[in-house]
């Protein structure tokens, strides 16, 4: 084991003297995580066995190296174990910040139905660890599930909507094509039916003013041998 990583130049590497710090530190987070569980079963009275920190002295008693000849010591490779980067390039929607980092809240981003879980400090210190993930894996359950009744509520809504909107189309069409049918009736007969001119009628015994079959009874002449 040893320090932080300070350089590599020539195939020496320079290596910071605070191993042991680190051991202690790394040991010091163990008893308070185990202690944060021990109070959670005494508060809810789970049934479960205690447990005993193992104790371990193998790191503070190694030398702490502030140098390491790699050629000298036999390394030929250097594996990295300094954990996983995060890759969201898999997610095609503008979410993440100038970090690469979603933009969320509490796992819950502005775009329906994408939710991220099990990120580092994604609501509090332990959303990163096992034992924090089920509570923001819950949020997000009861979240999805509200989302998709909504969803759900919308679409019964939008369905009427559409139904009630079709069926008032449908009765405008019809009302359009009824009046429609009946101007053209109405035209129809009026030409059919129109009243064309005629003379107004006369009396049958009506004679023409030119006639005159008049005869003065008191004169003995007939008719055209009257002189004035």
């Amino acid at each position: 084991m040893l320090g932080r990583l300070e350089g590599i130049a020539n195939g020496i590497v320079k290596l910071g003297s605070d191993l042991h710090d680190n051991l202690a530190a790394v040991d010091r987070a163990e008893v308070e995580f185990v202690r944060a569980v021990d109070s959670y079963v005494a508060a809810t009275a789970v049934s479960a066995p205690e447990e005993t920190l193992p104790v371990l002295r193998d790191g503070f008693d190694q030398k702490i190296l502030t140098e390491l000849d790699l050629t000298a010591s036999g390394i030929a490779n250097v594996i990295w174990a300094t954990g996983y980067s995060f890759d969201f390039s898999l997610v095609k929607v503008p979410v993440a910040d100038g970090d690469g980092f979603p933009i969320q809240t509490r796992g819950v981003t502005t775009h329906p139905g994408l939710y991220f879980v099990g990120l580092p400090w994604l609501h509090t210190a332990k959303s990163g660890l096992i034992y924090g993930l089920c509570e923001d894996a819950r949020y997000i359950a009861d979240r999805a599930t509200a989302s998709a009744s909504r969803g759900a509520s919308m679409e019964v809504a939008r369905s009427h909507a559409m139904k009630t909107w079709a069926d008032r189309m449908t009765i405008l069409i019809w009302s359009s094509a009824h009046s429609l049918m009946l101007d053209g009736f109405a035209t129809q007969a009026t030409r059919i039916y129109q009243a064309t001119p005629h003379d107004p009628p006369q009396k049958a015994n009506s004679l023409p003013a030119s006639q005159d079959t008049t005869h003065n009874s008191s004169d003995p002449r007939p008719n055209g041998d009257q002189h004035e």
